[in-house]
């Protein structure tokens, strides 16, 4: 799934956040599947065999970072509009949002890797408006 595919939709996510703040168990079958959980991580843990994910870092954290960092403008779409001046669904604060969290990912890379882009390329962090809005 792509970052932009997984940052638009605001139901699921926030009906999965007030099932586990609402609910004594620890885990909810119906919210939870463990084989699409452990394909994320076999995915994560691929991509660092691949050097997109420096060694050192723990897949099942950068998992579980990323999933938070997806799921906040779906969860609290007031800090989108607070500090992005746009609506958390809008074409505009997806696409932005998506491209920062791409250069954000990049940066998890091994070594100086996610520098070698070439200026103004699409994967070049510093090409690009600063913001949406």
């Amino acid at each position: 799934m792509s970052i932009r595919a997984a940052t638009v939709g605001l139901g699921p996510s926030r009906l999965a956040v007030r099932r586990s703040l609402e609910s004594d168990t620890e885990r909810h079958s119906d919210d939870f599947d463990d084989a699409s959980a452990d394909s994320d991580l076999a995915a994560v843990r691929e991509r660092q065999a691949l050097g997109e994910l420096a060694g050192h870092h723990d897949p099942a954290a950068v998992l579980l970072a990323v999933m938070g960092v997806i799921m906040i403008p779906q969860t609290m779409p007031y800090l989108v509009r607070g500090l992005f001046d746009a609506e958390p669904g809008s074409p505009a604060f997806t696409e932005h949002y998506a491209d920062q969290l791409r250069r954000i990912i990049g940066l998890l890379a091994e070594g100086e890797a996610g520098r070698d882009r070439a200026p103004g390329s699409e994967s070049d962090p510093d090409s690009g408006p600063a913001s949406s809005t």
